[in-house]
């Protein structure tokens, strides 16, 4: 049917691809940082950490190598959200049949970050502190808020967005990973 989203939750062609994994994917710490292993959300298996999925997941989800390269780290639960950045992907929903996709995919693949109570407080501060280098106008109150929920949870932001590594490099305590560095195979 025209204009009818091809589904992308639970029983679907991408659940499908997801859940039955890659066994070539040998980096599962998905991250550069030794220390760092996986940040994110909701480890379930032996990934320490997991990572949060920012404006990443749009591309993820449309194309198909990216899908294919990241599918053993989604089944795995590895990725998760948090409410700032289902909002935002949500936004591009062209009816309520899509938009009801969308939410049943989250709440089946992707766990949650919780928003914090201190969120806005870390938020300023991350904002002086990129004033101070001036980068202060590169992030959106969303994408600092999606920062500050990363930072409170230890996890890496998983993005397709440029913005969130002038973040990673100018707040310490923001972690990011871009959706291109993709787990290595084997």
């Amino acid at each position: 049917m025209p204009g009818h989203a091809e589904p992308i939750g639970p029983g679907t062609e991408f659940t499908r691809v997801v859940q039955q994994g890659l066994t070539d994917v040998e980096d599962h710490s998905l991250n550069r940082h030794s220390s760092l292993s996986l940040a994110g959300l909701m480890a379930k298996v032996s990934l320490p950490r997991r990572p949060t999925c920012a404006i990443g997941l749009w591309r993820i989800l449309r194309d198909p190598a990216l899908r294919a390269a990241w599918a053993e780290v989604v089944s795995a639960g590895a990725i998760g959200s948090c409410q700032p950045q289902r909002i935002e992907f949500r936004r591009s929903a062209r009816t309520i049949d899509e938009y009801e996709q969308m939410s049943g995919m989250f709440e089946a693949l992707y766990p949650d970050a919780a928003i914090p109570k201190g969120v806005w407080r870390w938020i300023e501060s991350g904002q002086y502190r990129l004033l101070r280098q001036g980068a202060h106008r590169a992030l959106s109150a969303l994408d600092l808020m999606i920062c500050g929920i990363a930072a409170h949870h230890d996890l890496v932001v998983l993005h397709d967005d440029k913005d969130f590594a002038t973040a990673a490099r100018y707040l310490p305590d923001v972690r990011e990973r871009a959706i291109h560095d993709t787990p290595q195979p084997s």
